[in-house]
C-alpha cells in the first residue's frame, strides 16, 4: 500500500486464503455485534485474551456522556459473513465457533471520565462471555471452544511492529476479516492523547476495537530475540479511531496501560 498524507507505512489485505481465519492466530479475533438503545444495531471487532474475556474498545460498549452502557453484544469468533449461515445451526461456515452472548462488561476509569474524548488514553473495555454447550455437552469457554487466544501486555505499543485485525465497513462490507501490518507511528503530544499511538491504515468504521497484536504469527516456539517483548501473539492495544479525511490513511489505538493491567483480573 502507498502511505496516506501522513506518509505512516502500512499494507492490508483480506486475510489469506479465507480459510486461515479458522486457523491459528487468527481464529481469536473476530465480528462484535451490539445494539445502543434508541439509535440502533452496530458492529465492531474483538478478540479473545482469557478464558472467557475478550477485549475491545470502550466506545463499542459504552457512552460516557450518557453515562450508560449498550447492550444485546454477541461476539462471534473467526466471523466470515461472506459464507452462508445455515438456519438454525449453533456453528456454521459463517460462525465456525458458534456466537457467544456476554455476562459482564468493564471499561477503562479514562473513557468514563473524559466523555469519549479523542484522541484518548483509556479507549479500551472488556467483556466476560457466557460459556456454552454444543451438541448436549458440558457447558466450555469461548477460549476452551475456539482453542486459542492472545495475550495482553502492557506498555508495548511505541516504537515496534503491529499487526491490526479488524473488520472494516471499507472493504467487504464488514464481512471479511483483513489485516494490516504497520511499523511508522507518531504519538500524541498532550496528557490526554500520550498513550495514544497513531499508526498507517486505511481501514476505516468497523475495525473499531480489532487487536493490535506485536510478535504475531505462528508456531509459538517461534518466539523472537532481542526484543523488549518475546511474547507471541501479545495484544497491546485496540483500534480505537480514524481520521474522517480517508486520504490520511491513520488508525489510533490507546496502548494498553497499567490502566489497562488491572482490568482483566476485575473481570
Amino acid at each position: 500500500q502507498v502511505a496516506g498524507s501522513a506518509n505512516l507505512d502500512f499494507s492490508r489485505s483480506r486475510v489469506t486464503p479465507r480459510t486461515a481465519v479458522t486457523a491459528n492466530p487468527y481464529k481469536a479475533a473476530g465480528k462484535l455485534f451490539f445494539t445502543e438503545p434508541g439509535v440502533g444495531d452496530f458492529q465492531c471487532s474483538a478478540s479473545i485474551i482469557k478464558n472467557r474475556v475478550i477485549v475491545t474498545a470502550a466506545h463499542c460498549l459504552f457512552d460516557p456522556v450518557a453515562k450508560s452502557f449498550f447492550t444485546n453484544w454477541v461476539f462471534i469468533p473467526a466471523f466470515d459473513g461472506g459464507l452462508s449461515n445455515p438456519a438454525g445451526s449453533q456453528t456454521s461456515p459463517q460462525s465456525p465457533f458458534g456466537a457467544w452472548d456476554f455476562r459482564f462488561v468493564i471499561v477503562s476509569a479514562t473513557w468514563n471520565n473524559t466523555g469519549g474524548a479523542l484522541p484518548n488514553n483509556g479507549d479500551f473495555g472488556l467483556i466476560v462471555l457466557q460459556d456454552q454447550s454444543f451438541s448436549g455437552g458440558a457447558p466450555v469457554s469461548v477460549k476452551t471452544k475456539v482453542g486459542a487466544s492472545f495475550t495482553a501486555v502492557t506498555s508495548n505499543l511505541a516504537n515496534t511492529h503491529v499487526t491490526m485485525l479488524g473488520y472494516p465497513c471499507n472493504f467487504n462490507s464488514c464481512n471479511i476479516m483483513q489485516r494490516n501490518d504497520s511499523s511508522d507511528h507518531r504519538v500524541g503530544s498532550t496528557a490526554a492523547s500520550n498513550n495514544a499511538f497513531e499508526y498507517g491504515s486505511d481501514m476505516a468504521g468497523g475495525s473499531s476495537g480489532g487487536p493490535w497484536v506485536q510478535n504475531f504469527g505462528d508456531p509459538l516456539s517461534a518466539t523472537p530475540t532481542g526484543l523488549r517483548n518475546l511474547t507471541r501473539n501479545a495484544v497491546v492495544g485496540v483500534t480505537s479511531y480514524g481520521f474522517t479525511d480517508p486520504g490520511v490513511k491513520v488508525l489510533v489505538a490507546s496502548g494498553f496501560n497499567a490502566e489497562f493491567a488491572s482490568m482483566p483480573t476485575a473481570a
